[in-house]
């Protein structure tokens, strides 16, 4: 192990273990982070049982299959690696062993999974604009293309952060914070300005379709308000926690600019956020499934109806 510069906010003869930290992970007591350890560890089974529900849902029922659930299946499927990466973390000791080449390898596939999960949100709005700039086209033709750039797009970002990786502000094996202050150029740059990014496209998604259905005729009305309330779902299921995920990181980075400290209330509200990413996902099921079930009923009702009816 080297020593590496000492930065003004501790004493002259303090050196660092290990490139993966900053003094700011010695704020802590070896109790807290063992803490903060088997909270994130629950926070991960906690996810993962709602994740893998969802999964269930997917293969058990066939009507729960259709288009757009197969989209938001593929944030589940990463989240569900996500967790994993948590457990496995947590059984090596990434964080309480000094990071090293652990925490490193932990870090690049929180990176890679967490920006892929965020990603197929995404894919989600950018599949409500094709499907009404083009309501006869098949989602199926742009399913490859989804793929591509989602993957594409998550391992750019884990590798512009490659030398960024180690202990977070919050504990986490993840981009590790800058000495002293703890906002880290990399978390700012790869992960949470994206999120702001991902949420303000939904917003303007939901934007988008209320414009272009405020008006139209009286029977495609029910189709209309249909496609509307998937958008808002998304917008408030997701973009309420990115918001709460960038506020968190922000009074995070804000306190121990101002105190060289981490807060434990801090970590363990970011501890609660981690836990919901299974929760969060599956209510968004819950509704996207739903309403495409009552939209499929109404569909087989006017059928059997016939027009005259």
């Amino acid at each position: 192990m080297h020593e590496l510069e000492v930065c003004s906010c501790l004493p002259n003869n303090f050196t660092l273990p290990s490139d993966n930290f900053s003094p700011l992970y010695f704020s802590l007591s070896a109790h807290q982070v063992k803490t903060f350890q088997e909270g994130y560890f629950i926070a991960a089974l906690v996810s993962l049982a709602f994740a893998l529900s969802v999964l269930f849902s997917f293969f058990w029922w066939e009507n729960h299959r259709a288009h757009p659930s197969e989209l938001l299946l593929g944030r589940v499927a990463c989240d569900i690696v996500f967790s994993f990466i948590q457990i496995i973390s947590y059984a090596k000791g990434a964080v309480e062993d000094c990071g090293g080449d652990h925490c490193n390898a932990v870090g690049m596939a929180n990176q890679f999974f967490g920006v892929a999960a965020d990603s197929w949100v995404v894919a989600l709005g950018v599949d409500l604009i094709l499907a009404i700039r083009n309501p006869f086209s098949f989602h199926a033709q742009y399913r490859v293309h989804y793929h591509v750039a989602i993957w594409s797009f998550a391992l750019v970002l884990s590798l512009v952060a490659i030398r960024g990786y180690g202990v977070s502000l919050f504990n986490l094996c993840w981009i590790k914070e800058e000495p002293c202050h703890g906002i880290s150029e990399y978390a700012l740059s790869t992960h949470f300005v994206i999120l702001f990014c991902f949420f303000t496209f939904l917003v303007s998604v939901y934007a988008y379709t209320r414009r272009k259905f405020s008006r139209g005729m009286r029977r495609t009305a029910l189709a209309r308000q249909r496609v509307l309330n998937h958008s808002f779902t998304y917008v408030r299921v997701f973009g309420a926690y990115w918001l709460l995920l960038c506020v968190a990181w922000i009074t995070h980075g804000a306190y121990a600019s101002s105190t060289a400290r981490k807060s434990p209330l801090l970590i363990y509200i970011f501890i609660v956020l981690q836990s919901l990413r299974g929760p969060i996902d599956a209510l968004a099921w819950v509704i996207t499934v739903s309403r495409t079930g009552d939209h499929q009923r109404r569909r087989r009702t006017a059928l059997l109806a016939g027009p005259g009816a």
